[in-house]
């Protein structure tokens, strides 16, 4: 009888085996202990790609929650979005703005949004006073290196104070009107920044670089030459040109 307890005992343990398994190869519910997931990797759902506390979620919650996604490492809490970044202390030299909206680094688009308050729009970079000289039309005096505290009258005299080793020439102009009596010989760009001022002047002679002349004529479509769009800041540029007859 003992013999034949032992071995019902032994069935029914075998059997109770064998339905955990058929319910775990079936797909039963997992025990309310166990968490859904470890890591983001484990939430297979586009709409709830976080792992929060052991559960798959819509939104994160914290930059650990971006740390697997490397062009946004991240959280944005307010719409618990993955961003590019949250201030601009991530974003580089070429793109030093981070646009709350966007949630990714840009070029800046206008003075106020660098720190030392000069953009130059040009290329969408925030220049440094040392970088700058200054030029004042109506306090300026023409005995110093140009700085914002003591600018220069003239631009013939700012642009001569711009050190040899800079690439460009980058002329912040605070105010005043501007007249180019003598000629100035530019060999390099020259970036003029301002608002409310004027410059006068007369174009005696420009170059063209060589490798936008084709067969005798200039190649808008290499030059890339730059046409003003509607609104107060729209621009764009020439990728393509193509013919068409005049109507009429």
């Amino acid at each position: 009888m003992n013999s034949l307890r032992h071995i019902n005992e032994q069935f029914h343990a075998a059997a109770r085996v064998a339905c955990l398994i058929a319910a775990a190869a079936c797909g039963f519910p997992k025990p309310a202990d166990l968490p859904e997931c470890k890591t983001a990797s484990d939430c297979g759902s586009a709409t709830a790609p976080f792992c929060v506390a052991g559960s798959c979620v819509a939104a994160c919650r914290a930059n650990d929650d971006c740390q697997s996604l490397a062009a946004t490492p991240f959280c944005e809490t307010t719409s618990g979005k993955c961003v590019a970044c949250l201030d601009a202390s991530v974003c580089s030299i070429d793109k030093p703005v981070c646009d709350a909206a966007a949630g990714s680094c840009r070029g800046c688009a206008r003075d106020e949004e660098c720190p030392g308050g000069i953009c130059v729009e040009a290329d969408g970079t925030c220049v440094a006073d040392s970088d700058v000289v200054f030029a004042d039309g109506l306090a300026g005096r023409d005995v110093a290196a140009c700085t914002r505290t003591a600018p220069c009258l003239t631009l013939g005299f700012a642009i001569s104070q711009v050190p040899v080793a800079q690439d460009h020439i980058q002329i912040k102009i605070l105010s005043g009107t501007f007249a180019l009596t003598a000629s100035v010989n530019l060999v390099r760009d020259l970036y003029l920044e301002g608002s409310d001022s004027i410059v006068i002047g007369q174009v005696i002679g420009i170059y063209i670089a060589d490798e936008v002349i084709i067969d005798g004529k200039v190649d808008l479509t290499s030059a890339r030459a730059i046409a003003r769009l509607g609104g107060l800041d729209q621009y764009t540029s020439v990728d393509h040109v193509f013919k068409m007859k005049r109507p009429g």
